[in-house]
């Protein structure tokens, strides 16, 4: 499956950071992609759209964050891959996203190069 076959789903809160994300993924050939700001988003837009890889900003700015969501999202969809992102790199964090079996963990801030070869690797591609 080419690059532009394959839907990604960014789910983040800063609109700025996910359209920068959104364009960096666009330029590396993966054309489908959606953006959510929230959990509740997130799961509304992986039921309708299907997506192979899940984009997932741990710091949702709400009640729910994004190691909550994708631990939804893993019960609707329990072989898609899902790739967190975060800013802050501590231990405790780290090990709750590293329970989620299919995830990857990417530290932001991080080149087009890292981006890229971390959903590369989280489609098996």
């Amino acid at each position: 499956m080419a690059h532009r076959d394959r839907k990604i789903l960014i789910v983040e809160d800063e609109m700025i950071i996910a359209i920068d994300i959104q364009n960096t993924l666009r330029h590396l050939g993966y054309l489908q992609t959606s953006i959510a700001s929230n959990g509740e988003a997130a799961m509304i837009l992986v039921t309708k759209e299907r997506p192979d890889l899940v984009l997932m900003d741990i710091g949702l700015g709400e009640s729910i964050d994004g190691i909550d969501t994708a631990q939804q999202i893993r019960k609707q969809e329990p072989e898609l891959p899902v790739l967190f992102l975060t800013s802050y790199s501590n231990r405790k964090i780290r090990e709750r996203a590293s329970g989620i079996p299919g995830s990857g963990y990417l530290l932001k801030p991080f080149t087009p190069d890292i981006l890229g070869s971390a959903v590369t690797n989280a489609l098996g591609e």
